[in-house]
């Protein structure tokens, strides 16, 4: 009895021993599902395993052995970044039934509808059929690009597309469809017919193709481009001081200015009545700044525009040169600073009002060159792109610089901005003037008188001022002499000031001693950015006369009717074509005639070559 007692014992605690042991193996089933339900039944296996050989190593107490084999957690991640799988079968197989095999065409969904390759038969989106586009293997390369025809959206790399030629009748694989001489491209962006041999583009066009390079893996387009430095039109600014100072010369200057000046240049330039227009400007302290006419070549309105003068206070031609050059809102007052004659010596006292003398105002407003009476669109006078500015400035005193609100007053300072308004100091008039290549010529009209107005000697005081500084900051200096074009009223009248000045246009239009490089020129843009920019570099490459030397970018001491060659390069690194059809900007390369200033080119127009630039749609490779 004892006996089966100790057996029947044993055969309890035996099966005690099996269940925990069956305890443990469910466990370990459990471990091996949780690290393989986000895995995918090709994986399961290989995660199993390593589950399996993970717990047989640490006895199913401790999964974090440190090696990446026992990490199912891991795994299940990497696998669940995988892309999703290809619904093509095997490589040598032909799913779309096009004659490329699987392999060839591959997974990529190339033109982005959503279809893969090696499923959808028209790979590219262009109307032709892969099966089309690759009769026979190895599949056709038309334009040589590395890239089959059936994935190549312009497969003869004419910059049409292969939808678009499709559209227009041309044929896909030629350049040029009907043999004329003319890519298809070129036919179909001026409009005349890709299929009639005989309707080419208009004879003397010039034009450049520049697809959208966003990345700059496109070599620049170059074109080698011959030159005049001769001087195409001349925009002439008067600017005339109204100050009371004036008063005795005024009417004579005005009169002398309207038959010596303006009637001369229009009579110097009579064959070419668009060669020269003029506008004028009335600067003082009261009304400080008037355009009195914007630019325009009939000289009997500019005549008209210098009647009915005032008689104001201080003069700010500074100011009025500034604001006509860059045709910017402008807004501020300044107030007047006078020496207190009860203590001459001391530093001048500025205040509104100051001696009867209230501050000056501006209240400009933005140049507005829209209208059909303006002739060009540069600045507050509208001038015209492509001509050289003259600013000619008649005063008999020196500018008034104003110093900031609060600013340190010396014995030389005549204004001070009113507290907000904005201070233009010298070297930002010439920063603006240079912005527009303007030249400079000063009439000085100033004398010194007895008390009678008798004895009167020239004292030359804008002459020894700000004139020559404009100068130098516009390069408007003589060839030969290397003198500013500064001149001086003959009497203090205000007469015999004609015959210089018209000699001053053609010493600056002739004479001056200029380097020359290249911009661009234009009226349009292309997504905010000015389409003169598509010009983006040149190089100097010859002269004519030889003895002309240069460097890369620029020819020195040219003088006009010289010839100078470039090598100038095109790109567009900026403009896309969101259209079906390609689309024209109009620009020119232009020849820039001027003076390094401060390490800053100040270049006016001297000649160009009009470019159009043919932008194809899209991104079409």
């Amino acid at each position: 009895m004892k006996k089966h007692l100790i057996a029947l014992l044993a055969a309890l605690l035996f099966c005690l021993f099996l269940a925990a042991c069956a305890s443990d193996d469910d466990e370990d089933t459990n471990d091996t599902e949780a690290d393989t339900t986000s895995d995918t039944t090709s994986d399961t296996t290989a995660d199993t395993a390593d589950s399996g050989n993970t717990d047989t190593t640490d006895s199913g107490i401790d999964t974090d052995t440190g090696d990446p084999d026992t990490e199912p957690t891991s795994d299940t991640e990497t696998d669940t970044d995988e892309g999703p799988t290809c619904l093509c079968g095997p490589d040598d197989q032909d799913d779309d039934g096009d004659g490329i095999s699987n392999g060839v065409e591959g997974c990529d969904d190339f033109d982005g509808d959503s279809i893969p390759n090696c499923l959808d038969s028209d790979s590219d989106g262009d109307g032709y059929s892969d099966k089309e586009e690759c009769p026979e293997q190895p599949c056709r390369d038309t334009d040589s690009d590395g890239k089959p025809d059936f994935l190549d959206k312009d497969s003869d790399g004419d910059n049409l597309s292969d939808k678009k030629e499709k559209e227009v009748g041309t044929d896909p694989l030629n350049k040029d469809t009907d043999g004329d001489g003319d890519d298809d491209l070129a036919e179909v962006a001026f409009e005349s017919d890709p299929l009639d041999p005989n309707d080419h583009v208009p004879e003397g066009l010039f034009f450049v193709v520049l697809p959208y390079d966003s990345d700059n893996s496109l070599d620049d387009v170059t074109r080698v481009l011959t030159f005049s430095t001769k001087i195409e039109a001349i925009d002439v600014a008067i600017f005339f001081d109204d100050s009371g100072s004036m008063r005795d010369e005024q009417e004579k200057l005005r009169d002398e200015v309207k038959t010596s000046v303006i009637d001369a240049i229009a009579a110097e330039f009579a064959d070419n009545p668009n060669y020269a227009s003029f506008g004028v400007v009335k600067f003082g302290w009261d009304t400080p700044y008037t355009v009195r006419q914007t630019m325009t070549t009939d000289p009997d309105l500019v005549k008209t525009a210098l009647d009915g003068f005032g008689n104001q206070s201080n003069e700010l031609a500074l100011y009025a040169m500034y604001i006509a050059a860059t045709g910017v809102e402008f807004v501020g007052s300044y107030m007047a600073c006078f020496v207190d004659i009860t203590h001459p010596f001391q530093n001048p006292v500025c205040k509104d009002p100051n001696m009867g003398v209230k501050s000056a105002k501006y209240n400009v407003a933005k140049a507005d060159c829209s209208g059909e009476d303006k002739i060009g669109s540069v600045g507050g006078l509208c001038m015209r792109k492509k001509s050289m500015p003259i600013f000619i400035v008649i005063t008999d005193e020196d500018s008034d610089l104003c110093i900031e609100y609060n600013g340190t007053i010396t014995k030389s300072t005549t204004c001070m901005a009113n507290e907000g308004s904005p201070v233009v100091s010298v070297s930002q008039l010439g920063g603006a003037l240079g912005g527009i290549g303007a030249k400079f010529i000063g009439i000085d009209s100033s004398f010194s008188c007895d008390d009678n107005g008798n004895n009167c000697k020239k004292s030359e005081e804008p002459t020894k001022g700000f004139f020559p500084t404009v100068a130098k900051l516009t390069g408007s200096l003589n060839k030969d002499t290397g003198e500013p074009f500064i001149y001086h009223t003959e009497k203090s009248d205000g007469t015999g000031i004609g015959g210089d000045v018209v000699q001053a246009i053609r010493d600056l239009t002739a004479w001056i001693d200029m380097d020359v490089t290249t911009g661009g020129v234009s009226e349009v843009e292309c997504n905010g950015v000015n389409a003169a920019e598509f010009v983006k570099s040149s190089k100097a490459l010859s002269a004519d006369p030889e003895t002309i030397q240069h460097n890369d970018t620029t020819f020195f001491s040219v003088t006009q009717d010289a010839e100078v060659t470039f090598d100038v390069h095109f790109h567009n690194d900026f403009c896309i074509n969101a259209t079906n059809s390609p689309v024209k900007y109009e620009a020119d390369v232009a020849v820039l005639g001027g003076k390094e200033v401060d390490g800053v080119f100040n270049g006016s127009y001297l000649s160009g070559r009009h470019v159009t630039v043919v932008v194809p749609e899209g991104s079409i490779k």
